[in-house]
């Protein structure tokens, strides 16, 4: 009996080593999207089990402190999906885009952090219809009528945030009834007049799309949030979309159709922000090597750092240095690449690329 103990201790032991040595090897911006991702699952948790929520988001501060510090991989992060319910990943993913958009517009820390509050919770309603959202292929029309009444579940919901001030409530209802286009014409549309919900709805709204359409779902003829973007629904009725778009053609179909659909200046804002070719994704140069991208540089949306990581030859490249392509004007990218879909020799390494696309804690 007592070697039973000893065993069992020995293993707890192990355990708490093993994962304390995992969370000293996380980065800062991996820190903060894994209590992000823990936190937004509690909190979806605790709603589903209680009608009030005594606790807030408190991730949202520490995002807005690494985005105002210029921190790049989490951009990275945010190109990410868990693979336990979508929604988690959904919440933080657009929260981050939007206060990425939120940053670009100078806005102050609190207005980010009530930015990235309302993207978090923005689709909060979908808890009450996962059930339906989750299942594959098509949905009959009864379900789509049931899905359609997330916005004002989440409204109902809203009022039972007891952490939440009333005002951030009112706005965040407010914003949970705005389905209509935000598009404003000219340049000058991006104004202190402007009221917050409406400021904040513009945002929100180009960050959930990208988001949308740039991860896995178990449906692709519904995963728009907005049905007023008949543009590019049609397109993906006509099967011109696969099932998620690389962030370089997410970004690209999203400007093309900025001006049927979009606020062109908070595309503008985002592609500053991010470039065409974000933090994490994969290219092709014109040396015929892979290579991961590890920062933009401002103002040069097509010329970003990257690290070569595959030779013309389909082998790993080992012990590799960044290439600044900004400053390097001999060696530039051809294509964006899904790194899922590269011929690799090591399927080891192939694997793990692959499962590069998920959150895993």
């Amino acid at each position: 009996m007592k070697n039973t103990i000893k065993s069992d201790k020995k293993s707890l032991q192990k355990q708490v080593a093993q994962t304390a040595k995992k969370e000293k090897e996380l980065s800062p911006a991996e820190k903060v999207y894994s209590q992000a991702i823990k936190e937004i699952r509690e909190f979806i948790s605790n709603i589903q089990k209680a009608k009030t929520s005594q606790k807030g988001l408190t991730y949202i501060s520490d995002l807005v402190n690494l985005i105002r510090g210029g921190n790049q991989e989490i951009i990275a992060l945010a190109d990410k999906s868990t693979q336990d319910a979508y929604l988690y990943g959904h919440c933080v993913n657009v929260s981050i885009f939007s206060i990425i958009i939120g940053d670009g517009l100078k806005f102050n820390v609190d207005k980010l952090e009530r930015l990235g509050t309302c993207a978090a919770l923005k689709n909060i309603g979908m808890v009450r219809v996962m059930d339906i959202a989750s299942k594959n292929g098509s949905l009959k029309k009864d379900e789509l009528e049931k899905i359609k009444e997330h916005k004002s579940f989440g409204q109902e919901m809203v009022r039972n945030f007891l952490w939440m001030s009333e005002d951030l409530q009112e706005l965040l209802q407010g914003i949970m009834d705005r389905i209509e286009l935000f598009k404003t014409g000219p340049s000058n549309s991006i104004s202190s007049t402007l009221s917050e919900e409406y400021e904040f709805s513009r945002i929100i709204f180009v960050a959930e799309v990208y988001e949308a359409i740039t991860h896995a779902r178990s449906y692709r003829d519904r995963f728009l949030p907005y049905p007023t973007l008949k543009t590019m629904q049609a397109l993906m009725q006509n099967n011109k979309f696969e099932k998620s778009l690389l962030p370089h053609e997410a970004l690209r179909t999203m400007l093309y159709f900025a001006v049927h659909d979009f606020d062109a200046d908070i595309i503008k804002v985002f592609v500053d922000k991010i470039s065409l070719f974000p933090p994490g994704s994969f290219v092709r140069l014109n040396t015929d090597q892979i290579a991961k991208v590890v920062s933009v540089n401002r103002g040069m949306p097509s010329r970003p750092t990257v690290l070569p990581i595959i030779d013309a030859e389909s082998k790993r490249m080992l012990n590799q240095h960044a290439i600044n392509l900004s400053e390097n004007q001999l060696i530039f990218i051809t294509e964006p690449i899904d790194e899922t879909k590269l011929k690799i020799q090591d399927q080891q390494w192939k694997e793990e690329l692959i499962s590069s696309r998920w959150w895993n804690e």
